[in-house]
């Protein structure tokens, strides 16, 4: 009878397990169907009774979903946590290296690549050297180089009917019928038209760029404090059609 009674809890702690993971991982579906906050919703909920052995997974579950709602201060808080808690999670550690280098701290993202570069984990290993890599271009300036050349080189590229091009600065309302008329044959050039617009804003204010790890997190930032979004300003772009490029820049939150 003893024993009975303990293979039904094991069973029922196994099956308690199982279903968090299955929680987790519909979690995960939902953020990458950008349903982000029904996500956060669902693993927030099951926090108080989670399984010990999934505490690391729901953790970076958890920080992905708050920096992709750019709730940045909040992922930073949960990765740190975990790592203070556990020094030998190396996808936590990774996480918040990455996070790191997005919130432009490239000296503490450096530092802990450095050691993961000699992680036991192949994927890790791998990953965090790349990422190294980067993240020396990016402070070395070797990074935002390669953005101007690519800016200027997009500039020079024949795109109207007659071989116009986008110019310096830019002609939006040519970018603009370019983009309409090629549709989703534009969006393999979205980085470039963000990285146009970028340097072209430099140009226009005497701004700086603020090369992040991410491209897409990197901005330019003015001399009156305001900040240059060029690669939300595309995404937004080419996630509405029934809007301008010229209609967004024109935003005052751009």
């Amino acid at each position: 009878m003893f024993w009975k009674i303990v293979e039904g809890l094991v069973r029922l702690v196994y099956f308690k397990r199982f279903r968090q993971a299955d929680r987790i991982a519909q979690a995960v579906k939902l953020a990458s169907d950008g349903a982000a906050d029904k996500a956060l919703a669902l693993l927030n909920q099951m926090e108080p009774t989670l399984h010990p052995s999934l505490t690391s997974i729901h953790a970076l579950s958890r920080s992905r979903i708050l920096a992709s709602l750019e709730r940045l201060d909040e992922a930073e808080e949960i990765l740190k946590a975990t790592v203070t808690a556990d020094p030998g999670n190396d996808a936590a550690q990774l996480d918040l290296a990455l996070l790191e280098g997005r919130r432009f701290r490239f000296q503490d993202a450096r530092d802990r690549l450095k050691k993961l570069a000699s992680a036991e984990n192949p994927d890790i290993r791998d990953q965090a050297r790349d990422i190294l890599a980067l993240a020396e271009a990016v402070i070395s300036g070797d990074r935002q180089r390669e953005f101007e050349r690519r800016a200027l080189a997009f500039a020079a590229k024949p795109i109207g009917p007659n071989g116009e091009t986008p110019g310096m600065p830019v002609n939006v309302a040519l970018l603009d019928a370019w983009i309409a008329s090629q549709g989703d044959n534009a969006r393999p050039f979205a980085d470039e038209i963000a990285l146009l617009l970028g340097q072209a804003d430099v140009r226009a204010t005497n701004g700086q760029w603020q090369v992040a790890l991410g491209i897409e997190d990197t901005v330019i930032q003015r001399p009156d404090g305001t900040v240059f979004r060029p690669f939300k300003v595309v995404a937004h772009r080419f996630s509405h059609s029934d809007t301008t490029i010229e209609e967004i820049l024109q935003e005052p939150t751009q």
